[in-house]
C-alpha cells in the first residue's frame, strides 16, 4: 500500500467500473455497520477517502484468519475482475 488511506475513485474501482460512484458511500455505511460490533472504525479523511487504523488492519486479518482459506480467497477479486483490460470479452458464434 503507497498511502495509508484509499481514495473513492480506488474503492469504486475494486467494487465495480459498471456503477455509480455512490456505491462507495453505500458499502462504506454497511461495512462500519458490520465492523462496528469489532470495535473497528473507517475514517473519513476529508477529500482525500478512506482509512483504517493499522491496528484494525491486522484485527480484520486475524478475523479473516478464523474463517479460514475460503473467505480470503472469496473476498479477494481475481486480477482479470479488477482490471478491465484484462476482463474476458464476449466471443462471436461462428454459425454452423
Amino acid at each position: 500500500m503507497k498511502h495509508d488511506h484509499v481514495t473513492r475513485e480506488e474503492l469504486h474501482a475494486a467494487i465495480s467500473h459498471d456503477t455509480e460512484i455512490k456505491i462507495v458511500d453505500v458499502v462504506i455505511y454497511r461495512l462500519r455497520r458490520k465492523l462496528a460490533r469489532h470495535r473497528i472504525e473507517i475514517h473519513t479523511i476529508r477529500k482525500l477517502g478512506y482509512r483504517l487504523h493499522k491496528n484494525a488492519r491486522d484485527k480484520i486479518r486475524r478475523i479473516l484468519a478464523g474463517y479460514g482459506e475460503e473467505i480470503i480467497s472469496a473476498v479477494t477479486p481475481r486480477p482479470s475482475l479488477c482490471d478491465p483490460a484484462l476482463r474476458q470479452q464476449p466471443t462471436e458464434a461462428t454459425p454452423e
